[in-house]
């Protein structure tokens, strides 16, 4: 990531050194030049700025927020702390969350990781992430075993 930010300003210092030249160029030559120095600069100054924007959005997009670092690593310790089972309102209160933003935080990560809903006798409800035929025994979907082997949060062990 660290490298396509540093390649995306490399092209936009040098798109817009390019088209400051082409400019200073433009204003200061005269008029039999000027339209041959503007083409020049839109041809050789805007695809690097382009490609630079390119690169520094497209790194952006790959870099979780914060935000969302924290609220993964609050579901994955919630998930250890609660064997698996994850009500809306435990997610809620540990990251300060309205509900309804946390219900739909935990229906993403319900869709993500098959988990099964629970429906408590109250109308609550919480998500069973880990499950398994024996009540002793629980498992991990695979989905969720999968995600947790290639995730930043590898310090966070499901037993």
């Amino acid at each position: 990531m660290q490298t396509k930010k540093v390649l995306a300003g490399l092209f936009l210092a040098a798109g817009s050194a390019i088209v400051i030249a082409f400019t200073h160029s433009v204003i200061t030559e005269d008029a039999e030049t000027r339209s041959s120095h503007l083409v020049g600069g839109f041809l050789f100054g805007l695809p690097p700025i382009a490609l630079g924007g390119w690169l520094l959005v497209g790194a952006s997009r790959h870099n979780p927020r914060p935000d969302q670092v924290s609220l993964r690593a609050t579901f994955y310790r919630l998930l250890k702390q609660n064997s698996g089972c994850l009500s809306v309102m435990q997610f809620a209160t540990a990251t300060n969350l309205p509900k309804t933003a946390a219900q739909s935080y935990l229906d993403e990560r319900a869709k993500e990781f098959d988990a099964k809903f629970i429906v408590g006798e109250d109308g609550s409800l919480a998500y069973q992430f880990f499950y398994g035929q024996d009540q002793n025994e629980t498992h991990l979907t695979q989905t969720l075993r999968e995600r947790l082997a290639s995730s930043d949060f590898r310090d966070i062990t499901i037993t």
